[in-house]
């Protein structure tokens, strides 16, 4: 069953004034990186710079989970990675049920 939720995330300016840089650390430690409107990325814990991030979130639906990690789909493509990635559960909100 999908799930949506909100995916802790690094925030940075984008050359648009109308995007955000979003960058997430996967399971395996690489980053996946994708552009956002700014109007889908919330909770930012400040104003986002080019070369300094700023904590935010964005929404994501779990295709699949454990319980260590949950492998989610982004609404935006990443061009080497795509869209669905592993990420710890502490990225997460709701944590996905039990089941």
């Amino acid at each position: 069953m999908v799930s949506e939720v909100s995916v802790k995330c690094e925030v940075f300016k984008h050359r648009y004034q109308t995007s955000y840089l979003v960058k997430i650390r996967t399971l395996e430690g690489y980053v996946w990186e994708g552009v956002f409107e700014k109007d889908k990325v919330f909770d930012l814990s400040g104003v986002a710079s080019e070369f300094i991030a700023v904590k935010g979130r964005v929404h994501a639906a779990v295709m699949i989970h454990t319980s260590v990690y949950a492998s989610i789909e982004l609404p935006v493509d990443n061009s080497k990675i795509g869209k669905r990635i592993n990420v710890p559960l502490n990225l997460i909100w709701p944590p996905p049920a039990s089941g």
